[in-house]
């Protein structure tokens, strides 16, 4: 994370910025609901300045297992969404908020999830069923 000052001055670097995290309950409160939640931050794209700045809010769900998880469970994903923009038939398939909040490019759905540790598929389906 950055104080941000860079990206006040032209030109714009080339890395991303995210900045201010913050947690929120669905209510906008401190409360998690149903352990529902919504993680907000500040992100600007490479090559952009604060002036094209995004406010993203993320879904998170968290839950809790009863026993410990075998080390290559993945615990943490983040998911993978299709986005389309109809006016040049441009794609985007990432995990980063898209240009345009919802104006621009279209939802087409999720993919799948980015995951913080690989799964290991021989012991998931070994242990289907135990």
């Amino acid at each position: 994370m950055s104080d941000g000052s860079d990206y006040l001055r032209s030109p714009a670097p080339s890395t991303d910025l995210v900045a201010y995290p913050a947690v929120l309950g669905t209510a906008g409160g401190r409360v998690w609901s149903g352990g529902h939640l919504l993680l907000t931050y500040t992100y600007v794209q490479p090559n952009e300045t604060m002036a094209s700045r995004y406010l993203v809010f993320r879904d998170v769900y968290v839950s809790t297992n009863g026993s410990p998880q075998h080390s290559q469970v993945p615990q943490v994903g983040v998911e993978l969404s299709r986005w389309l923009n109809t006016a040049n038939k441009e794609i985007w398939t990432t995990t980063a908020p898209v240009p345009g909040n919802f104006t621009t490019f279209n939802y087409q759905g999720r993919i799948g999830y980015v995951m913080t540790q690989p799964l290991d598929w021989r012991r998931r389906f070994t242990n289907c069923g135990t």
